[in-house]
């Protein structure tokens, strides 16, 4: 039960790392950024949903800036109530996120955001993806717009550079894969000046 002084002290605290932010949910910055890339979502739109300032979003999915655990609450809330869901570590695989069909909101769920959502967990933008998979970034952003299809080549070079990094499909979702004892995968793609995730 929350006293008046605990909430007080709650209030004056800031969390201190994503995981402590609730017993509930462990989720990370790069799930956070997954989630909004399976819903179609800019940063700014669930800062709008979820009630919380742009900067201090874009500051948490970008270098893990420390959130209140009302808005880290509070943004949780938007992505599940829009219905995704937050894997978390476990069975040998790494986090990821799905999308959970829920109440009167079903976004369409493609391929392309299951692509987005795969670069939002690796942190990689657009035209990262589109040069390593040797694919036209104007075609990419069609594909996960849901706009239009890859040929079948495309679709194979994107998956390829996707799970080459360690990310797998499963179902509606995506995963990291958890990397073998002694093995590190580069799940930050290359080095890039600190923006907003788009």
């Amino acid at each position: 039960m929350c006293t008046r002084s605990s909430q007080a002290n709650m209030d004056a605290n800031p969390v201190r790392t994503a995981a402590s932010a609730t017993a509930l949910l462990d989720v990370s910055p790069a799930q956070m950024r997954a989630a909004r890339g399976l819903l179609g979502w800019s940063a700014q739109e669930l800062a709008e949903q979820a009630g919380v300032d742009l900067l201090m979003l874009v500051a948490f999915e970008s270098d893990g800036y420390f959130l209140s655990i009302f808005e880290f609450a509070r943004l949780q809330r938007a992505l599940i109530s829009s219905g995704v869901e937050f894997i978390a570590l476990g069975d040998g695989l790494g986090r990821g996120v799905r999308f959970v069909a829920s109440g009167a909101i079903k976004p369409e769920l493609t391929r392309g955001a299951l692509v987005r959502a795969a670069r939002g967990l690796l942190g990689w933008r657009l035209p990262e993806l589109a040069t390593t998979a040797r694919v036209e970034l104007a075609h990419l952003v069609r594909f996960e717009r849901a706009e239009s299809r890859l040929s079948p080549a495309e679709t194979a070079r994107i998956d390829c550079c996707l799970e080459a990094t360690g990310i797998l499909f499963v179902g509606h979702g995506i995963r990291l894969r958890t990397p073998p004892h002694g093995c590190s995968l580069s799940l930050e793609g290359p080095p890039q000046p600190k923006r907003p995730w788009a």
